[in-house]
């Protein structure tokens, strides 16, 4: 039987969730290391919609909401500023429209993970997944909705993987 040193990774864990954690050993010690909870950035012009996410992906998700703006100018900013491994936008903005946010984003970073929540559905949404958007949730946002809630969290693993 091998021993471990300090610093390795002993073991880990997936919880129903999705959440990870693992024990490494620190000074021979064992010590539960927790992933750094994701940062998001999320970026629309109405404030009850910003909230929504906001609470949503604090208490459910228990992301880091790292920032939020109301507009597309804002959305190249914070992600310039953060890094986020999340940016939400919405489509209609003053401005600076979500479309094109969205290329100026993906022309600084080709592998940002930009999650587009929009009432405006068809060509225009379809053009911002052609451009690049790993993912879209169509607003009304209906979180009490357990299927809603279900896809919405599918939507983001299929853009950050498992977290």
């Amino acid at each position: 039987m091998t021993a471990n040193r300090p610093g390795e990774l002993r073991d880990y864990v997936v919880d129903e969730t999705g959440f990870v954690g693992c024990v490494i050993l620190n000074n021979y010690q064992e010590q539960e290391a927790v992933m750094p909870p994701k940062k998001v950035v999320i970026i629309d012009d109405s404030k009850y919609v910003v909230d929504k996410l906001e609470q949503f992906f604090t208490t459910v998700m228990q992301f880091d909401v790292v920032a939020t703006g109301s507009d597309g100018r804002f959305a190249l900013e914070l992600y310039r500023k953060y890094h986020p491994d999340l940016i939400t936008l919405d489509m209609m903005m003053p401005n600076m429209d979500g479309m094109t946010a969205l290329k100026e984003i993906l022309k600084d970073d080709p592998g940002a993970n930009v999650m587009m929540v929009s009432a405006v559905r068809g060509d225009s949404m379809l053009r911002c997944m052609v451009l690049g958007a790993k993912g879209y949730v169509e607003k009304p946002l209906r979180f009490s909705d357990p299927a809603f809630t279900e896809d919405f969290i599918e939507t983001l693993k299929e853009i950050l993987g498992q977290f």
